[in-house]
């Protein structure tokens, strides 16, 4: 049996009432965490110089880090925890027109994608992911909002 696919207003009104209502969830997840350990790892370094080669050549991004904490970035989740269900709710009719655009592609990618092989194995990696990534990327630009009013 296929997959079932979910019409694009299906998926913004459940993303809607998902998000709408994983505020707190968020929220516990972000009071747990530690970020400035990972930001300022090597290897987090290595992949944002790969993009960003003038600002690491300022050494803006490691300025930034060394000035923050932990706390800064949780008390800004912190203030906006009130209004985030009601801005999730504003942007439903935003999401639709993404989820309208981006379903109906993500339903033809999945119909060339090759057979799925055993969990971990190349042919799902490079077979399928890999196969719906490249796609995906042929697109990019596409899945905007584009005409669609932001709601205040």
């Amino acid at each position: 049996m296929g997959k079932v696919i979910v019409p694009p207003d299906v998926a913004a009104r459940r993303w809607t009432e998902n998000l709408s209502n994983a505020v707190d969830f968020i929220l516990e997840q972000v009071e747990r965490s530690a970020w400035k350990t990972y930001a300022a790892s090597d290897s987090a370094e290595k992949n944002y110089a790969s993009e960003m080669q003038k600002v690491i050549s300022e050494q803006r991004r490691k300025k930034g880090v060394e000035a923050s904490s932990d706390e800064v970035w949780k008390s800004g989740l912190r203030a906006i925890r009130g209004t985030f269900r009601s801005d999730v709710t504003a942007a439903q009719n935003r999401m639709q027109a993404v989820m309208q655009k981006l379903i109906p592609d993500l339903d033809n990618i999945r119909k060339t994608l090759p057979p799925r092989g055993p969990r971990g194995s190349d042919t799902n990696i490079q077979g399928r992911a890999v196969k719906l990534m490249q796609e995906l990327a042929k697109n990019r630009g596409k899945y905007k909002a584009v005409g669609v009013p932001k709601s205040t």
